[in-house]
């Protein structure tokens, strides 16, 4: 076998071995390139060193050579791992079948190789994939996913839940077309195109951003690194400023912000469109100078240079609308530094109604200081006006018409009545006027006047009136409504001073509810109108603004109290109504009050005076006042009416009379203040004496205007006996 081999030209190496010892102290000494085993051997044949061979798992080509062996056996021997057979007795065969086996074990080595080297490579690839953190897949052309990186990126879709899967198995129709048309087009470009996307399972989702390459003519590679951190984070940034863009867009108040170095406005708020007046855009082009009064500029800026990091709040300041409009802001400033700016945030609440309501608020202060003074002397004031005008009353009753003197007592008489009057006015104003209501006609109260308005608004200013016939009833004090007309008159007469016509018109109407949406607290329904309407200077917008408040007047100093048209509005919305202007400068004026009608009231005309016999009585009378000439005064009419006196100047003397009294009184008539007990505090202890004792109050104090029966000093003689016949003609104790 030597020379056969010598002779195809192979260097010889060999070594012997005769047991299985020997054969694995060879191969582990050398590397062999063939094995040659005889079959047969007295203690070690070639299936014996066939196993050793695969204990080592070397590949070494193994060839069996044999004198004799039957088919069996190399059928075995091949079965048992064996590469050839031969015979001695032809060894021709020999280096072919070396040859051939070098050539194949060459072959296997090779492969072996490349084996080894693809599973290196392999397993780098995976070390690689498996230690990046950006996501990566291998996609053919229809989105199914034949790769991806076992990483952390994957999370969201475990490998075993993509492989194999097609973007319509994973994603929703729009998300499987989105992938498709960037793996089509990448395949058609054959270039890479980066793409921001996301993906998510369940609630999770997940950003990327990265890139889709072409691998071949049908696969692509994705590979994207996870941006959902800064997605978030952006997210979480674009909504905290949303929400501040809509607190500081949906602030009530104006609210602006501005360079304190340019003095520019770099954002505005909604409020301070609508408040100021210009747009958006034009105050982005303006600077915060432009909207402050020229009168407080410098303040202004002193104010800006003594700012400081912290928040501020300023009082009384003053800013400028679009139309020139002054008004009054309260102002909160914040300065900031933005984006390397000195800002400063101002918030700017408009006070002007505030102050408005504060103004309004010291009105009516002075208002209650005036009825307080009113109360205070009411008392006083009109029990002299009640001794001048009742013993006026008694004189002229008892002179004859051609009495000389008779014309120096109507002139007392007139002056007493006047002022009583003005008392009774300077109650209105003061709201303590006490009221009576009952239903009236509009039109009854307007005849009633014609005449004193006649007198009233001269010669050169031409009365009209135009009355509705069947005109509804309304429920109001008949003197308040009185005054509205005759406030209403002067007031048109004062507008017309070279003459006019005025015009008093009265009319049913119904208010309806899309009037009622436009007129802040009036209540739909049924009214009776009254218009007083001129054809005088008229009003400009400014004045009407302002026309009801009270103490504001047009007039020349000492021409107008200012109370006139607040006294209209007060007794107007007293009983339920409600009044409008209509007015234009040089065009007149027409006040048009609302009062609600009564429906179904009554046809009510004003009682005619009663006859002076109707009020005679014989009853006896418990006069109880602690002003000894009113007192008097009092005693005097009812004795001269009939009645029977019993006079007391306060109530333990009241009592001690009805105590020793042994006959009927029928009739209590008490002041409502007294020392010690008032009128309430006596009749209570009378009724426990006398359980049928009727009561009729009197005072010259309005705050007991709603004590009932009730009679308002100065009292005229025939009120107050027509209040006594009254309060003894009812039925039942009073």
């Amino acid at each position: 076998m030597r020379r056969y081999l010598e002779r195809a030209g192979y260097e010889i190496v060999m070594h012997r071995a005769a047991t299985a010892e020997a054969m694995r102290a060879a191969l582990r000494e050398q590397r062999w390139d063939v094995i040659l085993a005889d079959y047969s051997l007295p203690q070690f044949g070639s299936l014996q060193a066939l196993s050793v061979l695969k204990e080592t798992g070397l590949d070494i080509p193994f060839i069996i050579i044999s004198g004799a062996i039957g088919e069996e056996l190399v059928v075995n021997a091949m079965l048992a791992g064996a590469d050839d057979y031969l015979m001695k007795d032809n060894l021709a065969r020999l280096v072919p079948a070396i040859e051939r086996e070098l050539q194949k074990i060459s072959c296997r080595s090779a492969r072996r190789q490349t084996d080894e080297a693809l599973k290196a490579s392999e397993a780098e690839l995976r070390a690689v994939f498996t230690a990046m953190s950006d996501l990566i897949m291998v996609l053919d052309a229809e989105g199914r996913c034949l790769r991806i990186a076992p990483n952390e990126a994957s999370a969201v879709y475990p490998t075993a839940e993509m492989i194999g899967k097609t973007a319509h198995d994973l994603y929703t129709q729009g998300k499987a077309d989105f992938f498709l048309e960037h793996i089509r087009r990448t395949l058609v470009q054959q270039r890479p195109h980066r793409v921001e996307y996301s993906f998510g399972k369940r609630d999770n989702v997940v950003w990327f951003e990265g890139a889709v390459a072409p691998m071949s003519a049908d696969r692509v590679i994705w590979i994207a690194r996870d941006i959902t951190e800064r997605k978030r984070a952006e997210e979480a940034l674009r909504a905290s400023e949303e929400r501040y863009r809509l607190l500081f867009e949906s602030y009530p108040d104006p609210t602006y912000v501005f360079d304190l170095d340019t003095l520019r406005f770099i954002a505005i708020n909604q409020a301070m469109v609508r408040c100021y007046g210009y747009t958006r855009e034009e105050f982005l082009s303006m600077k915060v100078t432009d909207i402050w009064p020229s009168v407080e500029v410098s303040a202004q800026f002193r104010r800006l240079a003594q700012l400081e990091s912290s928040v501020r709040q300023d009082k009384e300041w003053k800013h400028r609308r679009k139309d020139g409009t002054i008004f009054d802001v309260e102002i909160t400033s914040h300065p900031l530094f933005v984006s390397g700016k000195r800002t400063c945030v101002v918030q700017a609440q408009d006070v002007t109604a505030q102050k408005s309501l504060e103004e309004q608020l010291r009105q009516s202060q002075r208002m209650d200081a005036l009825g307080q003074l009113a109360g205070g002397i009411a008392h006083d004031f009109n029990n002299l006006l009640t001794i001048i005008n009742g013993y006026s009353d008694l004189v002229l009753d008892q002179l004859p018409p051609d009495e000389p003197m008779r014309k120096n007592l109507e002139e007392i008489q007139k002056a007493g009545l006047h002022a009583a009057a003005l008392t009774t006015r300077l109650l209105a104003f003061s709201r303590k006027q006490p009221v009576q209501p009952s239903l009236l006609r509009v039109n009854t109260v307007v005849m009633d006047l014609e005449k004193m308005l006649y007198r009233l608004i001269g010669e050169d200013v031409e009365l009209r009136t135009i009355l509705e016939p069947y005109i509804g009833c309304i429920k109001a004090d008949h003197g308040q409504i009185e005054q509205v007309i005759m406030n209403l008159a002067v007031n048109a007469r004062d507008a017309m001073p070279d003459g006019g016509k005025l015009t008093i018109k009265t009319a049913n109407v119904d208010l309806d509810e899309e009037y009622a949406r436009r007129h802040i607290g009036v209540i739909p329904g049924p009214y009776v109108l009254l218009s007083v309407i001129d054809n005088g200077s008229g009003m400009d917008a400014q004045t009407q603004a302002r026309i009801f408040e009270p103490f504001f007047t047009t007039k020349r100093p000492g021409k107008g109290t200012g109370l006139g048209l607040s006294t209209v509005y007060a007794i107007t919305t007293q009983w339920g109504g409600h009044i409008s202007l209509e007015s234009e400068l040089g065009k007149g004026a027409s006040f048009n009050i609302y009062l609600p009608r009564v429906v179904g009231g009554p046809d009510l005309q004003r009682d005619a005076a009663k006859d002076a016999n109707t009020s005679q009585g014989t009853e006896t009378i418990l006069l109880v006042e602690d002003d000894e000439t009113v007192r008097s005064l009092a005693v005097r009419v009812l004795e001269r009416y009939g009645y029977r006196v019993l006079e007391a100047a306060n109530g333990d003397a009241a009592v001690l009379m009805v105590l020793h009294y042994p006959e009927t009184i029928d009739l209590l008539i008490t002041d409502m203040v007294m020392p010690e007990m008032n009128g309430i505090e006596l009749f209570k202890r009378l009724t426990e004496l006398r359980k049928n004792l009727k009561v009729l109050y009197i005072s010259g104090y309005t705050d007991n205007a709603h004590m009932r029966p009730f009679v308002q000093k100065p009292f005229t003689l025939e009120g107050l006996v027509s209040s006594i016949r009254e309060v003894l003609d009812s039925v039942g104790k009073t």
